[in-house]
This record gives structure tokens, C-alpha cells and sequence, in this order.
């Protein structure tokens, strides 16, 4: 019997009031979306799979009216580890006293060193609503981490956003490479790096490593890091073994950047999150490297 996976992604809504030009899955408008009353089953389910964490995203969680009422929920069935990602624009002090209460770890995106390079990505006083956000969490006492993504003109602030984030009090900044997935996909030549920005990229991260140690951590995570461990292993990816996601309108897939009807490995809005792992057909193919489609075939930046 195959093991559950320690880490679950959630997108529980595509609704957002950004339209940032890499967003994979697309968000924006309100689309179909997993009830509450649903929901916490399928919560009640992860907790007796032993899930380890479940990372909290959309689109934009917080857009949904009852995102804190199932945050909630998922403290008082299992013990699991809650992580949420947000762009940080609805953030309160009210709210940020709710989520220490259950003891929820937030991760704000932050792509670019100044206000002008982040609203260029995500939209006009978002980076100002972003720095205000990690502002209300650590002073309220919660862990907060940032996440980049190395575009064009980010990936040259790179020691602005370090430094921002050490001031602010930030203890983790991930630096993540552009997958050319969703709205990305449209834009990607003009968003991507060019071989000597890359060099450039990892020379000032690892400058950062050595200046900030631990304040905050400096990680970096690249495709070619990927493939790199995909030819010493047939299949390094947690991918449908150790990591799963589920979109607002409750497909299970192995991945976040797997979106075709091929990789769908069932729907909680009526499936079983345990049964369904159990029998899954698709989820076969990705525990066996021997199969015809393994990891080896995704360009994606695996990041669980």
C-alpha cells in the first residue's frame, strides 16, 4: 500500500484581486470552488492520511470569506503543520491575531527590490500592501518568509530584497525560478533570464548566503537543479508520492504545474482523498520510474 504524501498544496480559491503576469494557475475572477462543509471532510481525511503540512494558496486565500474559519477547522482535527501564501493585500491585525492562535506560518511574495519592479509584476500598491503585511505578522509573533520569483528585472535587486527582508524580520527568502506555466507562458521570453543574467542571479545569491547567514536564510531553487538530480535518480520528484495539490474545484493532480486532464487523479468534491490515493491509476505511473511518462519529462522547478 503506497504511503500518504507528507505535504498537500491546497489552492482553495482562483479568485484574487492580482493579476500577476507569471500566475500559473491563472487567477482572478471567482470560478467553482470547494464548499466549507466539503472541505472540512476532506481536512478530516488529511488528518487521518497523517499529512504532514498543508500549504494554503490560490489565487489568493484570503479572498475567500471563510479562508480563516477553515484554517481553524485544520488546527482543531490534526496537528498538521499550516503554511499560507499570500500576496499579503488582506491582511489585518485582526486576522494575523487568528492565524498565531492557530500557529500558522505565512509566506508573502515580494518579486522585486523596490516598489516599482514588484507592481511592474503584480500590479499597482501591491509591494506596498506586501511590506505592510509582513509588517502586522511579525509583529504579531508569526513566522513569515518571502518568496521571489527571479524574473527579468528582479533578479537585480536581489541583495535589495535580502535586505529588506533581514530589516523587516523575515527568516527565509526563496528564490524561485520562472516556470513558463499559465500567464507566464505568454510572456516568458520577455520575463526570462538570459545565460549571463543567470550567472549573475547565483553569483549575488550566494554573496547573500555568506553575508546573512541565518537572517534570513538565502535559498535558491532552479530547473537546472531539477534536472541535475532527475540523471542521478529516474525520479526524484515527491510529485503523486510524497506531494499532491488540490484546486478550488477539487481535482487531486501530482503537481501544480501538471494541470492536463491526464494528470487528474480524481475529485474531492465527491472522491475520497484516502481512497482515492490508494487506487489512483495516475498516481501508479509516477511511483514507477519504469513507466512511460516519469519526472524526467517536467521542466518544473520542484520546490516541495
Amino acid at each position: 500500500m503506497p504511503s500518504f504524501p507528507t505535504t498537500v498544496t491546497w489552492e482553495v480559491t482562483y479568485r484574487c484581486n492580482l493579476r500577476c503576469v507569471h500566475c500559473y494557475s491563472e487567477s482572478g475572477p471567482p470560478r467553482e470552488e470547494i464548499g466549507l462543509n466539503r472541505c472540512q471532510l476532506i481536512l478530516e481525511d488529511l488528518g487521518k492520511a497523517r499529512v504532514f503540512k498543508i500549504v494554503f494558496g490560490g489565487g489568493e486565500p484570503f479572498s475567500r470569506h471563510d479562508f480563516l474559519d477553515l484554517l481553524e477547522y485544520a488546527h482543531t482535527v490534526t496537528p498538521v503543520t499550516l503554511v499560507i501564501c499570500t500576496n499579503g493585500y488582506y491582511i489585518t491585525g485582526e486576522s494575523a491575531k487568528r492565524l498565531k492562535h492557530i500557529g500558522a506560518r505565512v509566506q508573502v511574495s515580494v518579486d522585486g527590490g523596490n516598489e516599482q519592479t514588484h507592481d511592474a509584476f503584480r500590479g499597482k500598491g501591491s509591494f506596498e500592501q506586501a511590506i505592510r503585511a509582513t509588517s502586522i505578522l511579525r509583529s504579531t509573533g508569526i513566522p513569515v518568509s518571502w518568496s521571489t520569483t527571479l524574473w527579468s528585472r528582479a533578479a537585480k535587486e536581489i541583495e535589495e530584497v535580502a535586505a529588506m527582508a533581514q530589516k523587516l524580520g523575515v527568516f527565509r527568502c526563496t528564490f524561485r525560478q520562472l516556470f513558463p506555466v499559465g500567464r507566464a507562458a505568454q510572456g516568458y521570453s520577455q520575463l526570462l533570464l538570459e545565460p549571463s543574467a543567470w550567472d549573475e542571479a547565483k553569483s549575488k545569491l550566494k554573496d547573500c548566503q555568506t553575508s546573512y547567514g541565518s537572517s534570513p536564510t538565502i535559498e535558491f531553487e532552479t530547473i537546472m537543479d531539477q534536472v541535475m538530480g532527475i540523471q542521478k535518480h529516474p525520479n526524484p520528484s515527491p510529485a503523486g508520492v510524497q506531494h499532491c495539490v488540490i484546486t478550488p474545484e477539487g481535482y487531486l493532480l501530482p503537481c501544480q504545474y501538471l494541470r492536463g486532464q491526464e494528470f487528474i487523479i480524481g475529485n474531492l468534491m465527491t472522491d475520497s482523498f484516502i481512497d482515492v490515493w490508494k487506487t489512483s491509476s495516475v498516481l501508479a505511473r509516477f511511483r514507477n520510474p519504469s513507466a512511460a511518462w516519469t519526472c524526467k519529462d517536467c521542466m518544473s522547478n520542484c520546490s516541495s
